[in-house]
């Protein structure tokens, strides 16, 4: 699973930083991703989450920071939930199931 985070910014202040505190139902984590001349062009960076990091279905918030190479930047918050990848199966649990077979739905706060 991965967290494709959209950006914008100065060109002559550079973004250099993706972080993201994942706060849920069980021990907050956090990735980080430094961000590359490829990440600025196509105006997106994707913070990829290992298979330990893959989310069971619940609440999730995405606490996503950016920062430029003097240290300055930006934060938002995007509240999550995570559902089963077939939506017929929210009756279901999901233990045992391959990492990465559920999907994020997002809302902006």
């Amino acid at each position: 699973m991965a967290l494709r985070v959209h950006s914008s910014a100065s060109a002559l202040h550079p973004l250099r930083l993706a972080r993201v505190r994942v706060e849920w139902n069980g021990e907050p984590f956090v990735v980080e991703r430094l961000i590359d001349p490829g990440d600025l062009n196509a105006g997106y960076t994707d913070i990829d989450l290992t298979d330990e990091q893959t989310l069971p279905r619940g609440d999730a918030m995405f606490k996503v920071s950016l920062f430029n190479e003097a240290g300055h930047g930006a934060q938002f918050l995007v509240a999550c939930a995570v559902l089963p990848s077939n939506p017929f199966d929210l009756g279901r649990t999901s233990f045992g199931r391959p990492p990465g077979e559920c999907r994020l739905k997002a809302v902006t706060s």
